[in-house]
């Protein structure tokens, strides 16, 4: 193969350093068959660009060809297994042909050689991307030259060690797709249960039903009241924050006492989020745009309707011109039952739209969060139905926080596996 260019990182005992042009058999160029042939299309071969490479996997099924298009055409096809590396528009980007597919000329194939691991050179060849993707600076053409590709220069163990890491790693994704899966069904679970217990109630608990003009079904004895009713009899219990020049943008910094904004509101969960901060003598000043503990906080502008429970511990925080803050009346009213029913009762959430004027990005006004109805179970049974959906996503926020660590464990091992720090003997 050509001598590879210098390279700043020294390889391990045992290991080599080679160019990519050594551990290929042939590189394999792309094209796009002419679109206006119909016999080209509709096919049975998966023909693919760089725009359909996600998380470092090609995905399969947005466009399909016939033989006589790959007959016809530059495209070819690149045997399941092998490397596809885009070389224009997303240079970089790498994934394995997960079965036999047809390239554009987004996408340059690499037909690696028996003596190297197509899986290994997939996850070393994805370390060191950014380097590859710094050898079309100075390149007049938006891409990567087929001389640049043939001579980069990548390290590699003997095979049976190539093999033993691309294992490893392999373990790690599994585990963390799973991990990524069961977060998905969690949710899903979450969903399809809100918006059961809170239009049925618990399984088994009700006889009667009756029909509500905004609510849909609920049970008989279910009280449907508005959230002014719901609000305590407090002054300012239904409000957003102070509006127009009483707070500015450009009052934030990262010192004194934090502002809450959109960002801060997640569903169904407060998040400290930016930490912008105002002055104390300005706090003082708003004070009676105070967020207190257990009022529910719905997002009024830009990302319209997230909403959460201002936490029992939260340090003192203002709320901005974005945000209403809602002070429940907890004789009537448990703060999370109010928040559940905003974020996944679908009867709410049409009152809550219908009123938006049909576009996501309008805002929600005062008024329209005042005649809001909610169907309000007795407590205890408001109690019970928070504590399910409480279990729920404990299990959900345990899982994403699992798979932080392994997301965290994973870019650590990868990278020591990959440059010879931690060596797989036997």
């Amino acid at each position: 193969g050509k001598s590879a260019m210098p390279f700043d990182e020294r390889v391990p005992k045992g290991w080599a350093r080679v160019c990519l042009s050594d551990v290929a058999e042939r590189f394999l160029n792309g094209g796009t068959p002419s679109t206006e042939e119909p016999p080209f299309w509709n096919g049975s071969i998966p023909w693919i660009t760089g725009a359909d490479f996600e998380d470092q996997k090609a995905i399969l099924g947005r466009r399909y060809i016939t033989p006589a298009a790959v007959a016809a055409s530059a495209t070819n096809i690149i045997p399941k297994g092998h490397l596809l590396i885009v070389t224009r528009t997303g240079v970089g980007k790498i994934a394995q042909a997960p079965c036999d597919v047809a390239i554009s000329q987004d996408i340059t194939g690499m037909i690696v050689k028996e003596e190297y691991d197509c899986r290994f050179l997939y996850w070393q060849l994805n370390r060191l991307a950014g380097k590859l993707q710094r050898r079309i600076q100075g390149t007049s053409i938006n891409g990567l030259l087929r001389e640049d590709l043939e001579s980069f220069p990548i390290p590699v163990p003997s095979l049976a060690e190539q093999i033993r890491i691309a294992r490893i790693l392999d373990g790690l994704d599994t585990v963390i797709s799973r991990t990524r899966a069961v977060i998905e069904q969690t949710r899903r679970l979450k969903t399809a249960l809100l918006q059961n217990l809170l239009t049925n109630g618990l399984p088994g608990m009700h006889r009667g039903f009756r029909k509500h003009p905004a609510l849909g079904r609920i049970p008989h004895c279910w009280k449907c009241l508005s959230i002014d009713e719901l609000a305590t009899k407090d002054p300012r219990s239904i409000q957003s924050g102070p509006f127009g020049s009483s707070l500015l943008h450009s009052e934030f910094g990262s010192e004194g006492v934090l502002v809450i904004g959109i960002d801060n509101v997640l569903d169904g969960r407060f998040s400290i989020g930016a930490e912008h901060r105002i002055r104390p003598e300005k706090f003082n000043e708003l004070k009676k745009y105070q967020a207190r503990p257990s009022d529910v906080l719905i997002t009024v502008m830009a990302t319209v309707g997230r909403c959460c429970v201002v936490p029992e511990n939260l340090e003192p925080a203002l709320i901005t011109k974005h945000v209403y803050r809602i002070a429940v009346d907890q004789s009537l009213c448990l703060p999370d039952f109010l928040m559940w029913n905003v974020l996944a009762n679908p009867h709410v959430s049409r009152q809550l739209y219908g009123n938006a004027q049909g576009q996501t990005r309008d805002g929600l006004n005062g008024q329209s969060i005042r005649r809001l109805r909610i169907p309000i179970p007795p407590l205890e049974e408001q109690r019970v139905i928070v504590r399910t959906v409480d279990a729920i996503q404990g299990r959900e926020d345990q899982e994403s926080k699992n798979l932080n660590q392994l997301s965290i464990v994973k870019s650590g091992l990868s990278a020591a596996l990959l440059d010879g720090r931690i060596r797989v003997r036997r």
